[in-house]
């Protein structure tokens, strides 16, 4: 099946299941697809690497519920993936540590020193064109030949993959309360922390609305606006200050991006019911 197969069934499926399924089902079917070979032609023209960026950018808002007005700093933030130009260069590496390491097909053990007193473990080819000095031997010696010595002497592939994500790639998982509850309330919050929800002052942001007033309050409509003052959700928003007493002095970022309060944040999301159309 085509990664643009693929991508469809995730955009039918994006409010039916949970965040983590979803990641799942794009992590092992549809990037491998966008990455097959991808350390032989990583030297293609910008326009074809943008494409298929714009594929993971768009998996990556349909993951996590934003929409399309999210910066792409902020959706990489999120999902914490790489991005595929840095996933490229990191399938790159581990290929040339097989090489060294002579667990590919002898075609390729050519690119081996052979003398071992030398700094590096491959030899810098000569290069004439810069078509040739961005194609996968020239480029992948350099990328190799630049890493530390520890690194490239590492005892395993395992550990070396290990490493190399540690010290060049720093990822981690998505945090785990992104991934709480139910899909719904998790897309409201998720558009919520990431400046693309429904409230007039993100739609007025992202030219969606001409005005960003509150029509009880003719004050701005934020989130720090939703959470502390609207008038309109006065009685539910005392229950909110004392359901999360121990945690006080509340703020929007807290109510945003803190752990320890989603479920009292999606109840209050549920109550008001600010975002029913959601």
């Amino acid at each position: 099946m085509s990664a643009a197969k693929l991508l469809g069934i995730l955009r039918n499926i994006k409010y039916t299941i949970h965040r983590r399924t979803l990641n799942q089902i794009y992590i092992p079917f549809l990037r491998p697809r966008l990455e097959y070979a991808s350390s032989f032609w990583d030297n293609c023209y910008q326009l074809e690497k943008s494409k298929l960026e714009k594929i993971q950018l768009e998996t990556a808002r349909i993951v996590t519920g934003t929409t399309g007005s999210v910066t792409l700093n902020n959706l990489y933030c999120v999902t914490r993936w790489l991005t595929l130009s840095d996933r490229r260069l990191y399938l790159k590496l581990v290929l040339m540590y097989k090489i060294k390491n002579c667990m590919v097909p002898n075609y390729l053990l050519v690119l081996s020193r052979t003398d071992d007193n030398t700094a590096h473990d491959f030899m810098t080819a000569a290069r004439r064109t810069a078509l040739y000095e961005n194609s996968f031997i020239p480029s992948a010696v350099d990328c190799w030949n630049n890493l530390p010595e520890h690194l490239r002497n590492s005892p395993s592939i395992s550990c070396f993959k290990h490493i190399l994500l540690k010290t060049k790639f720093p990822t981690r998982e998505a945090p785990l309360h992104y991934l709480h509850g139910s899909r719904r309330l998790s897309v409201i919050h998720a558009r919520l922390r990431n400046n693309c929800s429904d409230l007039k002052h993100d739609l007025f942001n992202n030219y969606v609305s001409a005005s960003d007033k509150c029509q009880v309050c003719n004050e701005i409509v934020n989130a720090e606006h939703s959470y502390f003052k609207c008038r309109r959700y006065h009685n539910y928003r005392i229950d909110l200050f004392t359901t999360t007493r121990i945690r006080h002095p509340l703020n929007v970022k807290l109510l945003r991006f803190g752990d320890s309060v989603v479920e009292v944040v999606y109840h209050y999301i549920n109550a008001t019911k600010r975002f029913e159309n959601n």
